[in-house]
């Protein structure tokens, strides 16, 4: 059987045996409230492609950082990210190295994303702030704008608590320790909470130290259940030392070692983020509105003999290769909606909103063998959205988009030709929509809509630097078509569902011109399948697959894969429940082959399968929550990310960023 014939195959038989999907039943969440509308809903209103994963499948798990949460318990495609970090990324629609544009991560409802090739500083989030994070896969640009091809990720931080005070702490492997805090209390129609969070590590490889600090309050006022308003502010602080990639060949005998052992690079980032929400419900008309700015400083500087990496070094190669660079950015938000019930027809729920997004960057850059000093840019949005929320009986809904947005890029550079470049305002649209058919446990549902995402600072950054491009990327655009099924009851949880997508101007790395470019046409397929099976009052399963078909249909690389995407994605886990408080969960990953980042060409090399082994034991005795662990149980050797570069020498040709060996945590949780 070939490998396109395996995906399919492999999803019936899931979902014909019964396994789980990656978050809890309703009835293991009880009451919760949704977010997906951009509104509160009850859950019956969540979409077919939505999960939620529960602040107490977060605490059971014993994991310490949001990606970890999305990987092992949700599930989802991720890598580690390459600045050494807990951010992390998220590649739900099959984007390779443009994932973290083709995704929105959202904090409450506002957008976290980055305006640059960078992952979303979900790290800035402490774990024990978390109420839920509701993951919906598939393209909702008509309703989140930019960047949402992929699908949306919406954390929700506790809020509106009476009492709680929760304590923990945890160690583990390569020297890590961690330690949380969060208290809350209520004091009349004001409730507050404080949270803090540390995270040290020596690292899995030499050169690999990590430490961060993010912590935060969210005061809220709320006088009835019509009306609230608060203030919230997240910061954080990270500082690591990046060992780099790793020749392919020392991965076996050596994982731990720097790519070189003269390299040296360092990282420092902070952050802040702060909103001001209010809300009010009169009659059958809701108002909220969120205004919001995140500022980020980083400082980069980095080492090393150019010589001893590059074929092709020379005078634009010195053998001392440095640089040293800082950067500075603000983004500031402001989004006012309101949702109207029983628009024109019992049952339709009118949401009709505003996205103002205004981001700028500086970078300094006072230490640098070659290119340009500095450079400022400015990128800003105004976007007008409809959404259509109509159940039309118990057995039919029915749910429509529409957005328009204009867009503005400035970007200066200062180099040896003072290159400066402006692009003009573009307007772009989107839409989407989708049916559900409820027949007792089982949906059905059909989606069609237009998805975006546009072009960032980084994206036209390396154009400026040719000289000879001047012209700013054009805005990828999507066509994106998915059909599902899910089937639930008490014990039981299924779902299968097909997508395609069909993509213009896909933006992503052209090794022609050393930067990111636009393919003509490119085209993604592929299949999602989870399921779910509570066996008896001890024993339940679990397992999900999702296959991935990703192909560029014309111009340069036409025929070939777009790299860094694996095949497919999958897990299977078993919890065994010894009695209540005692459980143990072993849980299987597995990743399929990829072609490394660069190899546009299919020439290169070939990522391999990755296999992990996870064992987690939990115990809950009255106040407190332990739980042990021991990941990659097998001690694989194994990568996420691998970089292909024909011009260097032989040895870093092909080099790989290595995942962590077997490795043990403990973590405790008092709660009082």
């Amino acid at each position: 059987m070939s490998f396109k014939q395996k995906p399919l195959a492999i999803a019936i038989a899931l979902t014909l045996t019964s396994a789980s999907s990656f978050s809890q039943t309703n009835n293991e969440l009880g009451a919760i409230t949704i977010y997906g509308s951009r509104f509160q809903e009850k859950d019956n209103q969540t979409l077919p492609q939505s999960n939620i994963i529960s602040s107490v499948e977060i605490q059971k798990s014993g994991l310490t950082n949001i990606a970890d949460v999305l990987k092992k318990i949700g599930g989802l495609p991720i890598r580690q990210d390459l600045y050494g970090n807990t951010n992390a990324t998220i590649d739900l629609g099959g984007f390779g190295d443009s994932a973290d544009n083709n995704v929105v991560v959202l904090l409450d409802g506002i957008r976290i994303s980055e305006n640059e090739q960078a992952p979303a500083r979900i790290s800035l989030i402490p774990i024990e702030a978390i109420e839920q994070i509701e993951i919906t896969r598939g393209g909702n640009s008509a309703l989140y704008g930019d960047g949402a091809n992929g699908g949306v990720i919406n954390i929700i931080s506790k809020k509106n608590l009476d009492s709680l005070n929760i304590v923990s702490a945890g160690i583990g492997s390569n020297n890590t320790y961690q330690s949380n805090l969060y208290t809350a209390k209520k004091f009349g129609d004001i409730s507050a909470s404080v949270f803090g969070e540390t995270n040290n590590s020596k690292g899995y490889r030499n050169n690999n130290q990590t430490a961060s600090q993010s912590g935060g309050s969210i005061i809220q006022w709320q006088p009835n259940q019509y009306t609230k308003a608060g203030i919230r502010l997240f910061v954080d602080e990270q500082r690591n030392n990046l060992p780099g990639t790793l020749p392919l060949t020392w991965l076996n005998n050596n994982s731990k070692a720097k790519q070189q052992s003269i390299y040296s690079e360092q990282y420092k980032a902070e952050s802040s983020n702060i909103t001001i929400f209010a809300s009010s419900k009169i009659d059958q008309v809701e108002y909220a509105i969120d205004i919001s700015e995140r500022n980020k400083h980083t400082h980069w500087q980095y080492d090393k003999d150019a010589c001893e990496l590059s074929s092709s070094c020379s005078q634009a190669y010195p053998s001392n290769s440095f640089a040293s660079v800082n950067s500075s950015s603000t983004t500031r938000q402001i989004n006012p909606r309101v949702r109207i019930d029983d628009f024109l027809v019992p049952q339709n729920k009118l949401t009709l909103g505003m996205d103002w997004l205004d981001w700028q960057f500086s970078r300094d850059v006072p230490e640098f063998t070659w290119g340009p000093s500095n450079a400022s840019n400015k990128h800003s949005t105004s976007g007008f959205y409809a959404n259509s929320d109509w159940t039309i009986n118990s057995n039919n809904r029915l749910i429509g988009g529409y957005r328009t947005e204009k867009f503005k890029q400035s970007k200066y550079y200062a180099d040896i030709s003072g290159d400066e470049f402006d692009s003009d305002h573009q307007r772009i649209t989107s839409h989407n929509i989708q049916y559900i058919r409820s027949i007792e446990s089982t949906q059905l549902y059909a989606k069609h809509g237009k998805n975006y995402r546009l072009p960032n600072a980084d994206d036209n950054y390396q154009l400026a630097n040719l000289w000879t491009l001047s012209n700013p990327l054009k805005p990828q655009t999507s066509i994106d078509n998915e059909f599902g099924i899910n089937y639930k009851n008490s014990s039981q949880q299924y779902s299968l569902s097909y997508y395609k997508s069909s993509i213009t101007n896909e933006i992503g790395y052209d090794e022609h011109i050393y930067g990111n470019g636009n393919y003509p046409s490119s085209r993604r397929t592929g299949i999602f399948a989870s399921a779910r099976q509570t066996l008896t009052a001890m024993f339940s399963l679990r397992a999900q697959i999702q296959t991935i078909n990703s192909k560029i249909l014309a111009g340069t690389y036409a025929g070939k894969s777009v790299p860094s995407i694996p095949e497919y994605t999958s897990s299977f886990g078993v919890e065994t429940r010894f009695n209540a408080k005692e459980m143990l969960d072993l849980a299987y990953r597995s990743v399929g082959k990829s072609y490394a980042s660069g190899d546009n060409q299919n020439n290169g090399f070939r990522t391999n399968q990755q296999h992990y082994v996870d064992m987690r034991y939990n115990l809950k005795n009255g106040s407190w929550d332990w739980t042990a662990s021991i990941n990659n149980l097998l001690d694989k050797k194994q990568y996420d990310y691998a970089v292909y570069k024909p011009n260097y020498l032989d040895l870093y040709q092909r080099t790989v960023y290595p995942t962590l060996g077997r490795n043990f945590s403990l973590t405790g949780r008092y709660v009082f």
